[in-house]
């Protein structure tokens, strides 16, 4: 469920507010897992034995539930003559605030508050931040120029960052990335004739992280590596107003 309001106290003046509720989802689950394993133990130079086997996981299959984040904006637009406009927005996302529910296996049914889940949400996430800021350039009566920025803070506490805090992964791959926070510029170019227009954008993303090969275990840190990405996207929409 969205909700939002636009009001316009002066002419050139628009503020926006808007809450997002979050999304019911219900997950069903199935799987198995694994491993194939050939080590030495304690990687030393002794006599010890090299280890070799296979071992898995029975089959799984239930279901579950998740609440996903509430999401909260605030934003405003300024009229700049007949050709400029200039607009802002900020967005909170309280991931920390994020619900699961499981299977309630006993007598009664349905399904219950995950504890174990929930405790990790609200450690190991926080709220995201977001801000965004825009511009767009009346060129002529057909064209006009777009160039936008927006940064998002990372949604991981220090807690779930903690070398001793332990990483449950999804899957039979242990390994994980925790990103810190995104950055990113767009240009874009509009054409409007009629009621038809094309739009195109190309757009830059650069976030910095961590990769992790597994989780930290009995007091052994896992081999680490800091990463950068970055992305370049290019964007073309075309339509009609009717």
């Amino acid at each position: 469920l969205k909700f939002g309001v636009i009001i316009r106290p002066l002419d050139f003046l628009r503020i926006g507010a808007a809450i997002h509720t979050p999304t019911w989802l219900h997950l069903s689950h199935n799987g198995f897992g694994e491993v194939s394993y050939n080590y030495t133990p304690y990687n030393d130079k002794s006599d010890r034995p090299t280890l070799q086997g296979k071992t898995d996981t029975p089959d799984y299959d239930y279901t579950s539930r998740l609440n996903s984040p509430w999401r909260f904006m605030l934003g405003a637009s300024v009229v700049i003559g007949s050709n400029a406009i200039l607009s802002a927005d900020y967005e909170r996302v309280a991931y920390g605030d994020m619900k699961m529910k499981e299977e309630n296996r006993g007598m009664y049914g349905g399904y219950v508050d995950n504890t174990y889940a929930n405790e990790d949400i609200h450690a190991n996430f926080k709220a995201a931040n977001i801000f965004r800021i825009g511009a767009e350039y009346r060129l002529s009566r057909l064209f006009s120029a777009r160039i936008g920025y927006n940064y998002q803070s990372s949604a991981i506490s220090e807690t779930g960052k903690a070398p001793t805090t332990t990483i449950y992964t999804s899957g039979t791959d242990p390994s994980y990335t925790f990103y810190d926070d995104t950055q990113g510029v767009s240009l874009g170019l509009g054409f409007h004739y009629k009621s038809w227009y094309i739009d195109a954008a190309w757009q830059y993303t650069r976030r910095k992280g961590t990769y992790h090969a597994y989780t930290p275990f009995d007091g052994k840190m896992p081999p680490t590596a800091a990463i950068t990405d970055t992305y370049n996207n290019i964007v073309i929409s075309t339509g009609f107003r009717f």
